[in-house]
């Protein structure tokens, strides 16, 4: 795990290792890949927080730091405005469920099948606090072995893992302003082609007007697949179009002799 730190003096960007997170292989026992991930999860959260265990005691109680220009002693309170990455590691840091789930949105409660559609517009944001409390009763009834009815229904039903996201305890993202769903800067399951195609979504509402960014987000997915399904087809008929075949095979073969093709002779 490596933290990216620019010096203010000369602006240079400097990348510093604050911890190692283990290997944990998938092994042989009974249900051993679950078993086994949610371990890599239990390892990562433990590892996330002990790296970052002093700046979580600073976002709450400040830290001093010491002004040379001023000649005075600064209390300072980090936050976590923006988390660079991608989607496999964003849920991962919040534990949520990735794929093969009801809500794959990390941000809102929008189901499935709705993902893309104008309806997606007026679903509810994840609530911050409902999201850790169900976070923990789920993870409460995995560590005790009990109810595993109710554990599997907060998995299904919120989409989550039963694990508390190391972060959590930052102030700012489980406290106001609550940014635990939204610090993500690059989302690559909503985000794919905002850099080359300048697309905006305009939401209707009573009163006028309003920019929708996550109606955007939400059509990009769409335009994606709109896409990818406009590049296959052109690539298969390129590929028809492009192949000589049998006849003009021996067309190029009989003209490369002098002669006609066999089946153009009547034989």
């Amino acid at each position: 795990m490596r933290l990216r730190l620019v010096n203010i003096d000369d602006n240079e960007p400097v990348w510093i290792t604050i911890a190692y997170i283990p290997v944990i292989a998938t092994s042989q026992e009974t249900a051993g890949e679950a078993r086994e991930s949610q371990r890599r999860t239990n390892i990562f959260q433990r590892v996330l927080y002990a790296a970052l265990r002093s700046t979580i005691g600073a976002s709450h109680g400040g830290a001093a730091i010491n002004d040379q220009v001023g000649q005075q002693t600064l209390t300072a309170y980090p936050r976590i405005l923006a988390y660079l990455c991608d989607q496999p590691e964003y849920v991962a840091v919040v534990c949520l469920k990735q794929c093969q789930c009801a809500h794959p949105c990390t941000s809102c409660m929008v189901n499935l099948e709705d993902t893309g559609s104008p309806e997606a517009v007026t679903v509810e944001e994840r609530d911050v606090l409902d999201g850790l409390q169900n976070q923990w009763e789920a993870t409460t009834h995995r560590l005790r072995n009990r109810e595993s009815a109710r554990l599997l229904d907060l998995q299904a039903k919120y989409s989550l893992n039963a694990s508390m996201p190391g972060l959590a305890c930052f102030a700012g993202l489980s406290t106001a302003p609550s940014l635990m769903y939204k610090m993500i800067g690059f989302d690559a399951l909503h985000v794919r082609l905002s850099d080359c195609i300048p697309v905006t979504w305009v939401a209707l509402r009573l009163g006028g007007l309003s920019l929708n960014t996550h109606a955007f987000q939400k059509g990009a997915v769409a335009l994606t697949f709109c896409f990818l399904i406009w590049m296959c087809t052109s690539l298969y008929l390129f590929a028809k179009l492009t192949d000589p075949g049998p006849r003009r095979d021996a067309h190029a073969r009989a003209w490369s002799n002098g002669g006609v093709p066999r089946y153009e002779r009547g034989v």
